[in-house]
């Protein structure tokens, strides 16, 4: 971690703070005495986690550059859309939209 101009880290052998002097890579733990460097902190962006995999979908293509999708679709918040062609609910876990997606679709649930 970096706070102003001076870098800590925990010690990974004892747990112990050592704390690197300006601009430093490299410390000795006062605790156990192993040498530690500097981390480098992520440059840029974060990668964009991706969309999860859709669970039971089935699409439609119209056939005119349309198409309809239904399905179980999980969200990043954690939750889950449930579609159908006509109709969609948000359910908290995956099993109650699988559940209802069903019964909507006629099928046993």
């Amino acid at each position: 971690m970096t706070t102003m101009d001076t870098t800590w880290a925990p010690c990974p052998a004892c747990n112990v703070t050592v704390l690197f002097p300006d601009g430093a890579r490299e410390a000795s733990c006062r605790g156990c005495g192993a040498d530690l460097e500097v981390e480098p902190e992520p440059q840029g962006r974060p990668d964009p986690t991706p969309n999860p995999a859709p669970i039971m979908e089935r699409t439609l293509d119209l056939g005119n550059n349309e198409s309809l999708s239904q399905g179980v679709f999980p969200q990043h918040d954690g939750r889950f859309l449930a579609l159908t062609f006509t109709r969609s609910r948000w359910f908290k876990t995956e099993r109650g939209a699988v559940r209802w997606l069903k019964r909507q679709l006629g099928e046993d649930a």
